[in-house]
């Protein structure tokens, strides 16, 4: 399983830049086998299984990283706001 979620700026425990990465990557690891989405962005295969965390659903590198996903097969599922702030344009990740 891989997860992904855009670069924020905050602190991170080890190298992700995101707070939910950071969660399933580092504090949830003893419970869950996860990894990060850019250490193995280059090996996605059909069986593996991406995980999006989001703010937004409207942020361009989430939307790529889920079509790249979606590209070569893999699952992928993509936690964010069902809500769109009035804005209705636009690809959302929530989008098919």
């Amino acid at each position: 399983m891989l997860v992904y979620g855009h670069p924020q700026d905050v602190q991170p425990y080890d190298g992700a830049r995101n707070i939910f990465v950071n969660d399933a990557y580092i504090c949830a690891s003893s419970s869950m086998i996860a990894d990060q989405y850019e250490t193995k962005a280059n090996d996605l295969r059909s069986t593996d299984i991406v995980l999006i965390g989001a703010f937004t659903s409207d942020n361009p590198l989430e939307i790529n990283v889920a079509r790249r996903a979606r590209r070569v097969g893999a699952h992928n599922v993509a936690f964010c706001p069902y809500g769109t702030d009035g804005d209705m344009s636009g690809v959302r990740l929530l989008a098919g």
